[in-house]
């Protein structure tokens, strides 16, 4: 949702990059409340870290649950993180 959302509302002024630790499906009811607000997400599909790690500079990591906080391994060269 974070990176539908800032997609939506940051425009091109950011790239945004989104992974889980353990990813799944994207839940239907994130589907749906980014529908209501009018997102297509149908394009979108749960990411694995290892698909940036060492890959993409990351000005930012932005984890979302305590779990990633304390998960979340260190990107080389990484910019500021924010939980």
């Amino acid at each position: 949702m974070a990176e539908a959302f800032l997609q939506k509302y940051g425009g091109n002024e950011f790239n945004m990059y989104s992974a889980g630790l353990e990813p799944t499906a994207i839940s239907p009811f994130t589907v749906k409340v980014l529908g209501e607000v009018g997102i297509d997400s149908s394009a979108q599909y749960a990411k694995p870290l290892e698909t940036y790690l060492g890959k993409v500079y990351l000005s930012y990591i932005i984890t979302d649950c305590s779990n990633a906080e304390e998960r979340c391994p260190i990107f080389p060269g990484m910019g500021e993180r924010l939980h």
